[in-house]
């Protein structure tokens, strides 16, 4: 039986079909579809050349959307623009693929599970103010990914979301997210630099608002032999993450003139806290020697 490729009429879906029958049924969307059609469409389709593809509405064919939901990317652009109609972009929606650039419009508030796995091209993505959860392993194994910058309205990164990131260098979470699950920034081998900005809520589960324990095991930061840069809007976020940096030599920096008001205060100038000990003073609120 000769098999051709070709391209569902309905929905846009590549499929292999046998060209001497007249028409079929597509797999993807349950439609019939004229064969002679389907093939052209295909042969018409893979002439462009365009690397960035902007789609809107219901002509939309590298999309897979119902309900305000980007069920599935079946494009072949390196550079994708989601319609402005999506809300949320499901489980594993683009895994697999070998896109380079996404731009994710302002109506989209959910980032599912997996939706970026194994992107290994993806270069650059912004996460827009109007995404308040990224779900597990979101972008996990994307190993071109350099860059990223969460939002404050991002109240979740699940367990794993950037697991692996092997090019990530420099990470900025901003103002107003509340939590960070285990692992999410694991085994980022060359990243080095992390902005955190005030009042981020670290919590590992839902009861507490520390890590039960400061094993490297839980860390969010396990796995990145490399950072050596991190730094605090306010030293007072400083003790939520003890045990979250698996780098001895971590330097931990703040706004100088927070520090010095500390120092007066003659309290430890990294989170604030009383120091213990007679001859080598400690804090006992995050361990660090006194240093003045």
């Amino acid at each position: 039986m000769p098999l051709v490729n070709a391209k569902c009429t309905n929905c846009g879906a590549t499929l292999s079909v046998d060209n001497t029958k007249d028409a079929l049924i597509c797999q993807f969307c349950g439609s019939a579809f004229v064969v002679e059609k389907a093939i052209n469409n295909y042969t018409v389709s893979n002439s462009i050349t365009a690397n960035t593809v902007n789609i809107y509405g219901d002509s939309n064919r590298d999309f897979i959307i119902r309900g305000g939901i980007l069920e599935k990317y079946q494009g072949e652009s390196l550079k994708v623009e989601i319609p402005d109609n999506v809300r949320e972009i499901q489980k594993e929606a683009f895994a697999n693929t070998y896109i380079e650039e996404v731009k994710i419009p302002n109506s989209v508030v959910k980032i599912g599970e997996g939706a970026f796995f194994k992107c290994e091209m993806l270069k650059s993505i912004e996460i827009p103010d109007s995404v308040k959860y990224i779900g597990y392993q979101a972008f996990a194994y994307c190993k071109a990914l350099d860059h990223i910058v969460i939002p404050g309205s991002v109240e979740r990164i699940e367990y794993g979301t950037f697991y692996e990131c092997e090019a990530l260098s420099n990470v900025a979470l901003l103002h107003g997210i509340k939590f960070i699950g285990e692992g999410a920034f694991a085994c980022c081998r060359n990243l080095k630099k992390i902005i955190i900005s005030a009042n981020i809520q670290w919590i590992l589960s839902g009861d507490s608002e520390a890590p039960p324990s400061c094993s490297y095991r839980y860390s969010a930061f396990f796995g990145c032999p490399n950072l050596t840069d991190v730094t605090f809007e306010d030293s007072n976020d400083i003790p939520k993450f003890c045990g979250h940096f698996p780098n001895s030599t971590v330097t931990i920096n703040f706004r100088r003139e927070q520090q010095l008001q500390l120092q007066r205060k003659g309290v430890c100038d990294y989170c604030g806290g009383k120091f213990k000990g007679l001859i080598k003073k400690t804090c006992e609120k995050c361990g660090n020697i006194k240093r003045y």
